[in-house]
């Protein structure tokens, strides 16, 4: 349904955008992240500010200024790239949070291993990461290595100084 449909409907005469603030973000994050967080056993302080963190850096990911974190209206043509941002950095938390647990197996010898979780959350950004690349969004710094040669500057033993 396009947008005059929409205002036709709700019996508007212009458009009217849409736009998500914090207090939408941080519902969404709540609603869309309460299994894990109840899988991880967070209290609710904790959780709060590691979700508060996360809109932070999803709204510094779309180059909004320091100042304007806290009051910014994120408008509706930036919506998709504010919420991939918002899981990217709600399942990078929480992957931090699993990575420290282990499952352990005791039938004969003992044997731990990484939490199968953990491995579940790994996936999930994977997915999220994947999808910022296909937005142009993604937060992981992209790093070619290279090769510089110096002998240049290596002094030449034949003259014993700059060769």
């Amino acid at each position: 349904m396009g947008w005059l449909t929409a205002t036709k409907l709700a019996g508007r005469t212009e458009r009217r955008e849409v736009v998500v603030n914090r207090a939408a973000a941080l519902a969404y994050v709540q609603a869309e992240y309460a299994d894990i967080a109840l899988e991880a056993g967070l209290d609710t302080t904790p959780l709060l500010q590691a979700y508060n963190t996360a809109i932070d850096q999803s709204l510094r990911g779309l180059e909004y200024p320091e100042a304007q974190l806290g009051t910014t209206d994120v408008p509706d043509s930036q919506v998709v790239g504010y919420l991939a941002l918002l899981d990217f950095f709600v399942l990078t938390r929480f992957l931090r949070v699993f990575a420290l647990r282990t499952d352990v197996n005791v039938s004969g010898s003992v044997a731990a291993s990484q939490s199968q979780i953990f491995k579940q959350v790994q996936l999930l950004l994977d997915s999220a990461e994947k999808q910022l690349d296909g937005m142009g969004l993604s937060p992981v710094e992209a790093f070619t290595s290279g090769r510089f040669t110096l002998d240049f500057l290596e002094p030449s033993q034949a003259t014993g100084g700059m060769g």
